[in-house]
């Protein structure tokens, strides 16, 4: 256990000190932060919740990291507000479709998007583990410039092509095990 998790679980006086000095903690991307962190911060609200609260900020399919909580948005108490976020101010409304779908069978979140943005692309490039990664993702932008018709996906010369705007790559590697 963390040493703060540790003293907001144990130490009175630390407790007395930190809903004191900070009321209200905040936390962004609390589906990542650590289980322990969290389930003393929880332990902490409900001890004094007529003088501190707690804020959690994120999005628990976005978890990234195995040492957060688990399940993180169920069974909080009844009196805790759960505002949800229905706008998606970033998207396309293409890539919110695909999302709402993935999202259909895990926890019924669905969002919207915003009236200007419309369109855009999902595509999914499955290909063989080995291969040359930067060779294989000079290809892929290739096929997306052809699918978008959008040839922003090839730029060579980023720095000095002012029209040019970089390509973030993700690329998952899993391997499927059928026992």
């Amino acid at each position: 256990m963390s040493i703060a998790a540790s003293f907001i679980a144990t130490k009175k006086l630390f407790k007395k000190i930190l809903v004191n000095r900070h009321p209200i903690i905040l936390i962004d991307e609390s589906q990542d932060t650590k289980k322990d962190l969290i389930e003393a911060l929880f332990s902490l609200q409900k001890e004094s919740n007529e003088n501190f609260s707690l804020g959690l900020f994120g999005d628990t399919m976005q978890r990234i990291y195995n040492d957060g909580k688990e399940r993180l948005g169920e069974n909080l108490p009844d009196d805790w507000v759960k505002p949800v976020k229905q706008m998606n101010h970033r998207s396309k409304s293409r890539i919110i479709e695909l999302i709402n779908k993935i999202r259909e069978g895990v926890d019924q979140q669905q969002q919207i998007a915003r009236t200007e943005k419309t369109g855009g692309f999902c595509e999914v490039f499955i290909v063989q583990r080995g291969l040359n990664k930067l060779t294989t993702e000079e290809e892929i932008k290739r096929k997306m410039s052809i699918i978008t018709k959008d040839d922003q996906w090839i730029c060579k010369d980023i720095p000095k092509d002012k029209n040019c705007i970089p390509v973030k790559t993700l690329t998952i590697q899993s391997i499927i095990w059928l026992l």
